[in-house]
């Protein structure tokens, strides 16, 4: 039970971590994806819906450097998952996710220190995790326009209130079919 809400906890931060890029305020633009990951854990696979929200520059020159920008997603557990975990005496989570890779076109980009702090189980309802993480900065060579692309897999790690580890390392992947556009990015010469 403890391993199965870790990983609902988990997958939801990691894979929000999905993007990237810094822009004038002038040219950016907020994009928005809900998406499903599956995580394998001592239960078998757990699914969990993921929102991923940031801002896109509406463009960046050719070859020039991106830089590292930090990235936040909202992922809710649903009442039913919540409920279990506070069945099993799990009154907090924290965890991290390893692995994580977004894309912009093939170009891949790693979104490093991802993590969301103790959450403290609700008495009731949903379980809100908020999850951090900083994407790395990169390079496009050629103009054109590029999807961006959340995570299609990670792993993570949870722990419950007392530190005590839940996972370490379960492999997440999206769902065969959920979605995972982010938006587009327009590079120019």
């Amino acid at each position: 039970m403890r391993t199965r809400f870790a990983a609902v906890g988990g997958t939801a931060a990691l894979a929000a971590a999905a993007v990237l890029v810094a822009a004038p305020a002038a040219e950016a633009k907020t994009a928005s994806l809900k998406s499903s990951y599956s995580c394998q854990t001592d239960f078998g696979a757990q699914e969990v819906g993921v929102t991923t929200t940031m801002v896109l520059p509406a463009k960046v020159k050719k070859n020039k450097l991106v830089a590292a920008k930090p990235v936040k997603l909202l992922v809710v557990i649903p009442e039913s998952l919540a409920t279990l975990m506070r069945t099993v005496g799990i009154t907090s989570l924290s965890g991290s996710a390893s692995g994580v890779k977004a894309s912009v076109g093939t170009t891949k980009v790693a979104v490093k220190g991802v993590k969301f702090p103790a959450t403290n189980v609700p008495a009731s309802g949903p379980m809100k995790i908020k999850a951090a993480g900083t994407a790395s900065a990169f390079k496009i060579k050629k103009p054109g326009t590029y999807v961006v692309s959340i995570p299609k897999s990670f792993k993570f790690t949870a722990k419950d209130q007392n530190g005590n580890p839940l996972l370490n390392n379960a492999p997440c992947t999206v769902v065969k079919g959920a979605p995972t556009k982010l938006g587009k990015l327009k590079v120019v010469k």
